[in-house]
């Protein structure tokens, strides 16, 4: 039976750090000679894009919104009388239902964020089509 020849862990661990050290400065070198187009087609396109963008997420964020409630709701019905002895049942899902009305919470406020956002971005945009307004009728 042939031996296997041992591993040298620091070699392993060097080829790997050099590795990613390659990797995360390709990305820098990537980030740092970027420069995205001014031109107002495309940043009507992003305008659009980004509408797409949140109406899809604020979609999903309802649809994910909607299951918390379902479940939620499953558990208070499915909870055990508390009786002696073993009440371990009773503890996870009383330890489940108040993580998922946690997860709800958060999510809820990024729901609400969503539309926090789009009304400080709608405001935005008023006051810069005013100003562009006034420069063009001065």
């Amino acid at each position: 039976m042939p031996r296997t020849p041992p591993i040298d862990v620091k070699r392993r661990k060097r080829t790997q750090t050099v590795a990613i050290e390659t990797r995360n400065a390709s990305q820098i070198q990537y980030l740092e000679s970027y420069s995205p187009p001014l031109s107002a087609s495309s940043a009507l396109r992003s305008v659009c894009t980004l509408t797409e963008y949140l109406a899809g997420r604020g979609d999903e964020i309802a649809q994910l919104l909607s299951a918390f409630e379902l479940l939620q709701l499953w558990i208070q019905l499915q909870v055990l009388k508390v009786e002696d002895g073993n009440n371990f049942g009773v503890e996870v899902q009383k330890y489940t239902y108040m993580h998922l009305k946690e997860s709800h919470e958060k999510w809820q406020k990024t729901w609400d964020s969503l539309a926090e956002y789009c009304s400080a971005r709608a405001t935005a945009m008023e006051k810069l089509n005013m100003k562009a307004s006034s420069k063009s009728s001065a």
